[in-house]
């Protein structure tokens, strides 16, 4: 019997497409929201609580069915109007009664959002704060997806036969618990994957003790229909997965050449790994006896954190954010923000110091800094945007800003004195942060009496004739043509600028000559409306005279013409005659700037190299004339 055939599938539109066969506006909200929150689970970069999720789009897309099933009916009676308005406006109460699915799919949408921004991975530039993090995203997210899930679920209980009956529906129904359970099973699964921990196993530094916790978790009998032993049964997986990974991350940047941290910091590892080891058995206990106070397995937890913190490097704050806001500062505030950054630059650069870089106290009072920065600089930017000119800034606005600045001053000034950086001076920098506020005022002060009464803001006028002119230039063995157009009035030095944008060596070494008067160098200052520049076109030989500067295979007619006469004297009868009568043995300067050699000694080669050289080896011909008006 032949397999059936393969059926198109596409989960998305599966799990949010509707069956009715009409949509009405009165379920338009829910519709947007199934389809929003179904695109973010239906991405490829979401992958915990999956089962869970689907379910809660696909019970969410029935409960729109059923709305829309209800409306249809109703909207189709037969009886007379009245009654047909009356029935049609009671759905409105039942539809409102169905508002909370509503507000489900609303909370679950930013936590969707969140694991498809890749949220569902720790951050390890964070260090053990990225981790703890990491736990607590999965924890706000489980509960989001159960929470919807089972909101949804009890809408269509409260109506179960009125719902399968609108539905006509005999599939069998989804056990929602063991959805539940399947999605924690194949997490947990997948936290003990990455390499690290195969290679941490192998480590012979820290003893035999990290294996005895991996088989000790291994021997804990889960039950997954219990809430709070999978909870913390997770969390003790997601855990010792950070411990690994902290454990094998190669560190730098102020610290000990690229080493794992916990070998950086031999003595405290008993700590870590007792503390490991106590958070295992206290799951183990709380899984054993489900009465346990679940409050003992929350100071276990504590206690390998706080044990991680101690021997983890400190992160320091983005100091990029800082960077970045100067690029829409604007004057008359510009000198005093740089001024304050590069101040701020010199206490983080004093804070990352090896043995700075692991104070909490001094990153505290760091961090407070760049916020107050960070509030003055996105402040100023956002206000001074408001005015078409910095110099329109009304007085109170302007009083803001340096309001704000000054705060930021000060506090900045108070992480100085905390800090004491050596080779470093604070009245040094007051004085420097007093010269630019001084500099800003005198540049604002500049453009209202030098600039602002200026009013052009286009190229300036002029009343000459724009006309098409044609150069052909030569610079090496391939000769090039170019079209430009250009008013009558530019200058030479202004056409040679233009034609250095497509070939750059035009600028070193280039003569203007025209194409009529081919022996005549046009002046740099003249303009490209000199008198004797032909027009292109006046003349039908004009156009067979144009001949562009080259060498090898693209030679000039005049280089041809020269290299003619260069051959008719070394093939001139009274030449050989020389050579065979002996006479003039050494090779003596002709007319042409070349040495007389016999005609086998001048390759076809060395024959161009020498025309080369009698030309002007580097030098750049433009040959320029008037393609049209």
């Amino acid at each position: 019997m032949a397999p059936p055939p393969a059926q198109p599938f596409s989960l998305f539109k599966t799990l949010t497409s509707s069956k009715a066969p009409q949509d009405y506006p009165v379920a338009e909200l829910i519709k947007r929201l199934l389809l929003v929150v179904g695109h973010e689970i239906c991405s490829p970069l979401y992958s915990r609580n999956i089962l869970s999720s689907y379910q809660v789009v696909s019970t969410a897309r029935d409960i729109l069915d059923h709305i829309q099933q209800i409306t249809i009916a109703e909207d189709s009676s037969e009886s007379d109007a009245w009654a047909s308005f009356e029935q049609y406006i009671e759905l409105i109460e039942p539809t409102e009664t169905r508002v909370p699915s509503i507000i489900l799919l609303l909370e679950l949408l930013p936590v969707a959002e969140k694991e498809t921004s890749r949220q569902h991975e720790p951050d390890d530039s964070n260090g053990v704060d990225g981790y703890v993090a990491w736990v607590g995203n999965w924890q706000t997210t489980r509960d989001a997806v159960k929470t919807a899930l089972t909101g949804l679920t009890n809408i269509i209980t409260a109506q179960h036969d009125d719902f399968l009956r609108a539905q006509n529906s005999s599939l069998p129904q989804l056990d929602i618990q063991t959805l539940r359970q399947q999605d924690d099973k194949s997490y947990i699964q997948t936290l003990f994957i990455p390499d690290e921990l195969a290679q941490f196993r192998r480590s012979q530094k820290v003893g035999t003790l990290p294996s005895e916790i991996l088989k000790s978790f291994k021997r804990i009998d889960i039950r997954y229909d219990n809430e709070t032993t999978v909870v913390w049964y997770t969390k003790l997986a997601m855990m010792l997965n950070a411990i690994y990974r902290l454990a094998s991350k190669k560190i730098s940047g102020g610290q000990d050449d690229a080493v794992p941290i916990f070998q950086r910091r031999l003595t405290n590892i008993p700590k870590i790994w007792t503390s490991a080891k106590d958070l295992v058995d206290a799951v183990q206990q709380l899984v054993v006896n489900e009465k346990l106070e679940v409050s003992h397995v929350e100071l276990k937890w504590k206690a390998l954190v706080d044990a991680l913190k101690e021997i983890s490097p400190i992160t320091p704050p983005n100091y990029a954010e800082i960077v970045k806001l100067i690029r829409d500062i604007r004057r008359p505030f510009y000198g005093q923000a740089v001024a304050l950054v590069k101040l701020f630059r010199v206490l983080a650069t004093h804070f990352g110091r090896k043995e700075n870089c692991t104070n909490p106290e001094m990153l505290s009072s760091l961090q407070a800094a760049m916020e107050e920065l960070k509030k003055s600089l996105e402040s100023a930017s956002t206000k001074i945007a408001t005015a078409i000119m910095a110099t329109d800034l009304p007085d109170d606005t302007r009083a803001e800003i340096e309001a704000q600045f000054g705060q930021a001053e000060k506090v900045l000034e108070e992480c100085f004195e905390s800090f004491k950086p050596e080779s470093e001076e604070l009245t040094k920098w007051q004085t420097q942060i007093s010269q630019a506020k001084a500099a800003d005022k005198k540049r604002v002060e500049e453009f209202k009496t030098r600039i602002q009464s200026k009013t052009y803001v286009d190229s300036p006028g002029s009343d000459s004739t724009t006309i098409e002119v044609l150069v052909q230039q030569s610079a090496n063995a391939n000769p090039s043509s170019f079209t430009y157009t250009v008013k009558t009035d530019m200058r030479m030095s202004a056409l040679l600028w233009r034609v250095a944008q497509d070939n750059p060596q035009a600028i070193a070494k280039a003569t203007f000559k025209s194409l009529q008067e081919p022996k005549k160098v046009i002046g740099m200052d003249a303009q490209v409306k000199t008198p004797h520049l032909k027009k292109f076109g006046e003349s039908s030989q004009f156009r067979k005279a144009i001949s562009p500067s080259g060498e090898g295979k693209s030679s000039l007619k005049v280089s041809r013409i020269l290299l003619k006469l260069v051959r008719a004297r070394y093939t001139s009868k009274k030449f050989k005659s020389k050579l065979s009568a002996g006479k003039d043995s050494r090779p003596s300067k002709n007319t042409y700037g070349f040495q007389e050699r016999t005609e086998q000694e001048l390759s076809k080669t060395q024959r161009q190299r020498d025309v080369k050289k009698a030309k002007g080896a580097g030098r750049v011909t433009i040959e320029i004339c008037h393609a049209g008006v």
